[in-house]
């Protein structure tokens, strides 16, 4: 099993989109200070089931895309 880490800045929901479709065995992701990254983004980075650590402090993520990542849990 491969784990793979990701740490990025500057991005928003494109990019996570990318990811998500490509990185499947993404276990760490940081997207620290990501101004763009909302809701929708982290509602899809919840869909990743080998994501087990997500790092998004200062993004502009409200309850509804945290209460998303609760949802997925498995």
């Amino acid at each position: 099993m491969v784990n793979e880490e990701l740490f990025v800045s500057g991005f928003g929901f494109k990019p996570i989109l990318h990811f998500v479709q490509r990185c499947h065995n993404l276990v760490y992701a940081s997207f620290c200070y990501c101004e763009h990254v909302t809701d929708a983004g982290v509602e899809l980075l919840g869909t990743l089931t080998s994501l087990t650590s997500l790092d998004l402090s200062g993004c502009n993520v409200q309850d509804q895309g945290v209460a998303a990542l609760g949802n997925n849990c498995r």
